[in-house]
């Protein structure tokens, strides 16, 4: 399980960014929330809390700003 993501920000779009940690590229869902309180900039530091959804045919990594998100 991902539990927590921190690196930079390589692609941001309002549902979704890409975060660079340590040479891998994550892409991460978000929800607006997230988005606008990161002010998700590429370039930009983040850490996220995460849920690593699976499923059949993918897994899914979706990240938070905060742990009541």
């Amino acid at each position: 399980m991902i539990a927590r993501l921190r690196g930079t920000v390589l692609e941001a779009y309002p549902n979704r960014l890409v975060v660079d940690a340590h040479g891998v590229g994550y892409e991460v869902y978000v929800p607006l929330s997230t988005f606008d309180r990161l002010h998700a900039a590429e370039g930009l530091a983040v850490d996220l809390r995460t849920h690593l959804h699976i499923r059949e045919n993918a897994h899914t990594l979706y990240g938070f700003a905060t742990e009541e998100e």
